[in-house]
């Protein structure tokens, strides 16, 4: 890992004045200079940081007065005015082990100049890099090419921000002294924002679990209820991506969040209000705090114990997400678990293994279109009883689990199968299977127990 030290180099005639940058409510790391970017790096050699490279992005303009040289013309005669040492001769004094480097970018004047000088700032960086961005001096735009860089680069190259620093000479006092202003947390909105748009748009919450994770190193107890809910929200997300989808019914299971979606779920409710009270007392941590609602709303219809409103919820949630294999295997399991709780009456609050493993092969029988199939390890109670749920499956839904089944086989199997499915087919028979499955809910009006 390096770290690297990157800064535009104006073309303006700069005054001087005395730059510092505050620690503990103290102004105590000053520099007096007209060029803000010689302050911050001697500011940060002073801390202690270490910079390997530097990369100063000069037009042609900036090269010739700032860089070797500072020069300055009157105006009127033509004569060269000032001329001092420009900003490489005082950088290799401030930063003798570091390689600095003057990288020429165009001026830009139509869109084709952004990209070239984005793709300039990326291939400038290197995998790992620890980046300090210096702000202060540049073109008006240049916030809106230095936020998605750190963004591009943070995905492809795993860069790290060290700092992003802003002499801010317009806010010098009586002294002349200006701050440099670290925007460090201008990186963390933007990090949040990834985060939110992620779980938003494709139900990840890595990119959150991440970001609270490391703020919770820093602010421990004062985060802790931040961090119990982003553990929830961790745990609900792996839960379905992997298809935890009991609610602890079959044959008592003691299961917790990280083997059930339904325990993630109440978990989330029960972890979101603590974080709400928090919120409600003027805590909270303020990036976190609109999201929480959206997360909790989101996950609202998890919370609770039934597999099949579980498995319903479930469905909805991989369609949305684009989970496609999640989604099927939790569709077909949801129509064994509907047909369990509509025969099953000794059963409705335990769902006894060997019982939903009667009501599959009973499922499978008649989609197949076979006579009825006892199993030799039933008791005779069971077997009589299977033998009632064979005659009283409604068809389509036979036909729907059959349907459900041979795309989950599908897919489960790799494609390795004769004329295996499009990727963009699969999606499609998903939506449509769940939505034949809420007809079939919505229109069956049976007596509750379809063996009454």
């Amino acid at each position: 890992m390096a770290a690297v030290f990157m800064a535009f180099s104006g073309a303006g005639d700069y005054s001087k004045c005395t730059y510092y940058l505050s620690e503990d409510g103290t102004n105590s790391l000053k520099v007096e200079t007209r060029l803000a970017q010689e302050a911050t790096a001697e500011i940060l050699a002073s801390k202690g940081i270490q910079i390997d490279r530097c990369v100063f992005l000069l037009t042609k303009k900036s090269r010739s007065i700032n860089w070797e040289k500072y020069v300055r013309t009157d105006r009127n005669s033509g004569e060269i005015s000032v001329e001092e040492e420009g900003i490489l001769p005082r950088l290799e004094r401030i930063l003798p082990d570091a390689e600095i480097k003057g990288v020429d970018v165009p001026d830009p004047k139509e869109d084709q100049g952004l990209l070239e000088m984005f793709r300039i700032m990326y291939d400038a960086l290197e995998p790992e890099d620890e980046l300090y961005l210096e702000v202060t001096h540049g073109f008006r735009f240049m916030p809106m090419l230095y936020f998605p860089l750190i963004n591009y680069a943070r995905a492809l190259k795993n860069i790290t921000v060290g700092g992003i620093y802003y002499g801010s000479f317009d806010a010098r006092d009586e002294n002349g002294l200006a701050p440099i202003l670290d925007l460090k947390s201008y990186d963390e909105i933007l990090r949040w924002s990834f985060a939110a748009e992620t779980f938003v748009n494709f139900g990840v919450s890595g990119p959150i679990n991440n970001i609270v994770k490391e703020k919770q190193k820093i602010l421990r107890k004062d985060f802790k209820e931040e961090d119990a809910f982003s553990t929830s929200l961790s745990h609900f997300t792996n839960a379905i991506q992997t298809s935890r989808g009991s609610s602890g019914s079959i044959d008592s299971q003691k299961l917790s969040p990280k083997n059930s979606i339904s325990k993630a779920g109440i978990g989330i409710a029960r972890n979101g209000e603590q974080l709400e009270r928090k919120m409600e007392q003027g805590g909270g941590y303020p990036l976190l705090v609109p999201l929480v609602r959206v997360i909790r709303d989101s996950v609202a219809p998890f919370d609770k114990e039934d597999d099949v409103e579980i498995g319903r919820a479930t469905v909805k949630w991989c369609r949305k997400n684009q989970m496609i294999q999640q989604g099927f295997t939790a569709l077909e399991e949801t129509i064994v678990s509907y047909v369990c709780s509509k025969c099953g009456a000794e059963h409705k609050n335990e769902v006894n293994r060997t019982f939903r493993e009667a009501v599959s092969k009973e499922i499978s029988a008649k989609m197949k279109r076979i006579p009825f199939i006892p199993d030799a390890d039933w008791t005779d109670c069971l077997t009589e009883e299977a033998r009632k749920i064979y005659d009283a499956l409604p068809m389509d839904l036979v036909e729907l689990s059959r349907d459900v089944k041979d795309i989950r086989n599908d897919i489960n199997h790799f494609g390795m199968r004769k004329n295996p499915g499009a990727y963009s087919a699969l999606s499609r028979k998903l939506d449509e299977y769940c939505e034949k499955f809420e007809a079939f809910l919505e229109n069956d009006m049976t007596a509750e127990n379809w063996l009454a």
